[in-house]
């Protein structure tokens, strides 16, 4: 059995995009499933200006948000015969168009499940 799940789902404002890919297979006695999603959120827009406080506030940022967060585990539940494994990484993107600078926050979630079915 092979299984792929697409999904792309936008809010009506258009500041939250989210986009899921779902792979399951099936080989004698052992599931697999791949998930992937990476959520797009627009925190900010800002309107740039010549007063210095766009580029006072992107100095602000990029020192706060300056490398992006991961995570990683690994669970291995022995009755079940389930192992989990989960990665997940958060950054920040600035994007300039015409006059506006965009705030987005990006996340990327990859995780990889094993059954065994014995």
């Amino acid at each position: 059995m092979h299984e792929i799940i697409l999904k792309n789902m936008t809010s009506k404002d258009r500041r939250f995009n989210e986009m899921l890919m779902s792979e399951t297979l099936c080989r004698r006695d052992v599931y697999e499933i791949f998930e992937r999603r990476i959520i797009l959120k627009i925190l900010d827009i800002l309107e740039f200006q010549d007063d210095g406080k766009t580029q006072a506030f992107l100095r602000k940022e990029l020192a706060v948000h300056h490398l992006p967060e991961s995570y990683l585990t690994h669970t291995v539940d022995t009755k079940t015969g389930q192992e989990d494994q989960v990665y997940k990484v958060i950054g920040y993107q600035y994007v300039v168009e015409g006059v506006q600078l965009f705030v987005v926050r990006i996340s990327c979630y990859l995780r990889k499940t094993i059954k065994h079915l014995s």
